[in-house]
């Protein structure tokens, strides 16, 4: 993540929400209220949220409800899939563990104030997901929304593509598009919320429970929703302000339309300002 790199870029594209880029230095907050964007519109009825205080206030009967329910799922073909992919999340640092213990967790986290979240399974067309269910133990129920999240609609790439072809009725459109990899896993968890954000979930061989903390955001959390596509959104920015692109963000899906003749040099613009500023994705998944 090159700081100096996003700041001159948000500078440079006259950007909204440019406190980002220090906020993802120190992590954002998982529970409590989350962080506004300046970028959408402020909710007017905000979510009714529970006080942070009370959770933590139950955290020593709501963890014990959560580690019987983890005990209780049945391993299954997939149970390795998940145990893997987590390994996979502590080798790039989004993750720490694996944990044997409800002490061992304590003791990394200096306090024994905390609450797990059960991890399990989702299969998907081509792959299993670990999905972490924040619901149950009260995490995003403490999680109060403060703005409405905008996002590009059909309607408005419609309207994009007709305005193109307005001005170039005689050159055949392209589109390109690119896929960031694991990109709730790309934003950090404020160091202090991290006794929100420990998953467990059976160990597929020993049938112990194991628990990680995590260090980047978790699928499940409302909060995550909000605090990742405010950094999708401000790169989206960045490159229709600073490289004059016509792109759009739909959660890690970034995409946009160009002439077919300039379409080429775009996509090559697109990974290289990924590379350079440090959003990993998945070239497998770039497409033109």
């Amino acid at each position: 993540f090159h700081v100096e790199l996003w700041k001159a870029l948000a500078k440079a594209g006259n950007c909204r929400d440019q406190q980002l880029i220090d906020q993802l230095l120190e992590g954002l907050p998982i529970v409590g209220d989350v962080l506004p964007s300046s970028r959408w519109p402020e909710l007017m009825a905000k979510d009714d949220a529970l006080p942070v205080a009370a959770l933590l206030d139950r955290a020593w009967e709501i963890r014990p409800k959560i580690l019987h329910n983890a005990r209780k799922a049945a391993i299954t073909e997939h149970s390795r899939s998940i145990w893997e992919a987590t390994l996979e999340d502590c080798d790039e640092g989004s993750s720490v563990g694996p944990f044997w213990s409800v002490d061992e967790v304590s003791e990394q986290l200096g306090t024994d104030c905390w609450v797990p979240t059960q991890r399990f399974e989702v299969k998907q067309k081509n792959k299993v997901r670990g999905c972490d269910s924040a619901t149950v133990n009260w995490v995003n129920q403490v999680t109060r929304v403060t703005e409405k999240l905008q996002l590009p609609s059909t309607d408005a790439n419609v309207a994009c593509i007709r305005m193109l072809r307005s001005k170039r009725p005689d050159t055949q459109l392209a589109a390109w598009v690119l896929d960031e990899r694991k990109a709730y896993r790309q934003i950090a968890v404020r160091p202090d919320h991290r006794k929100f954000s420990v998953i467990t979930f059976k160990h597929h061989e020993t049938g112990r429970l194991v628990f990680f903390i995590m260090v980047g955001h978790s699928f499940g959390l409302v909060s995550a929703v909000y605090n990742y596509n405010r950094r999708s959104a401000l790169l989206d920015e960045i490159l229709r302000n600073v490289f004059g692109l016509v792109s759009f963000n739909f959660y890690d899906d970034k995409f946009g339309f160009e002439p077919s003749s300039t379409a080429r040099s775009a996509l090559d613009c697109v990974i290289f300002v990924h590379k350079a500023c440090g959003c990993d994705f998945a070239l497998k998944k770039v497409q033109l």
